[in-house]
């Protein structure tokens, strides 16, 4: 294995050579607030060359709630999100000072770039289709409990 390389699904290679994908920590709850300060900021610095996509890795979840079935996006990794760049001091000082940003994954100072392999297991995770049924009775609400686990039934497709 000389090389390595990404499955297909979405497009995660760039035109530019140097780009490397690096995983920055968020508050949870606000990743998709940070996606759009960070691609707001690539505008308005001129970036474009230097950070590529910004990834949230969800999954479409099916629940079932008082009798009524409803399709939610639930987050593989909450308070982190994936950006594609070419990492320098200036860039780094841009997506570390974006709001809601906590920092980069990586050892001291210096984040630390996914390998290929990291990549594509990722990447596969958006490919692959897994629903999740959650029965849910009526009078209790997702958003502030956990099903119990003799309710959850998980169907791959």
């Amino acid at each position: 294995m000389d090389e390595e390389q990404i499955i297909p699904g979405p497009d995660v290679t760039s035109e530019n050579p140097n780009m490397k994908w690096y995983i920055i920590h968020t508050y949870s709850g606000f990743e998709k607030k940070v996606k759009e300060s960070l691609e707001s900021r690539v505008q308005a610095f001129g970036l474009q060359e230097k950070i590529g996509k910004v990834l949230i890795p969800t999954e479409p979840v099916t629940e079932i709630r008082g009798g009524k079935k409803y399709t939610v996006e639930r987050m593989f990794y909450p308070g982190y999100v994936l950006v594609q760049m070419d990492m320098d001091d200036h860039v780094w000082h841009v997506v570390k000072s974006t709001p809601r940003v906590t920092g980069f994954v990586g050892t001291g100072q210096q984040p630390t770039p996914l390998s290929a392999e990291e990549v594509n297991q990722i990447v596969k995770a958006f490919v692959t289709m897994c629903v999740v049924i959650a029965v849910v009775p009526a009078w209790r609400s997702l958003r502030w409990w956990p099903p119990r686990q003799a309710e959850l039934h998980t169907v791959h497709a």
